[in-house]
């Protein structure tokens, strides 16, 4: 087995960087060991990593999640897109959400960077009020 490249890294030096990670815990490639595998790494040179059931937020929210090195477990397989597709289905009665975790996804790396998204990024700060 290959050793990680951070292994031989000081907790300094991989504390520069920031680390996103997700997994769906029905994932048919093994992900969830390696990331296990990982965090293990991290945690043993004295890093904090927070680890999360499901996402802080859906699918038109963008949640801050400063943490430095975070590990998301969703429910779904590998990509977050169901066997079945009911996106129409789902937003003909109400919900712009539907099932597809891929956005959620998406969203959550996009709030674990330190990238500040302005109010004119419209593309990604969407949002759904009922009346």
């Amino acid at each position: 087995m290959l050793e990680c490249p951070l292994a031989a890294r000081a907790a300094a030096d991989i504390g520069t960087q920031r680390i996103y990670m997700d997994v769906g815990t029905e994932d048919q490639f093994g992900f969830g060991k390696h990331y296990d595998n990982l965090i293990a790494m991290l945690q043993s040179k004295g890093l904090t990593v927070n680890t999360r059931d499901d996402f802080p937020a859906n699918c038109v929210d963008v949640a801050k999640l400063p943490q430095p090195y975070l590990l998301i477990r969703y429910t779904g397989e590998h990509v977050g897109v169901p066997e079945a597709d009911d996106s129409r289905d789902k937003l003909l009665h109400g919900d712009i959400c539907g099932t597809l975790v891929i956005w959620q996804r998406l969203l959550a790396m996009i709030g674990s960077s330190e990238v500040p998204l302005r109010p004119t990024d419209t593309a990604l700060t969407l949002s759904h009020k009922r009346t």
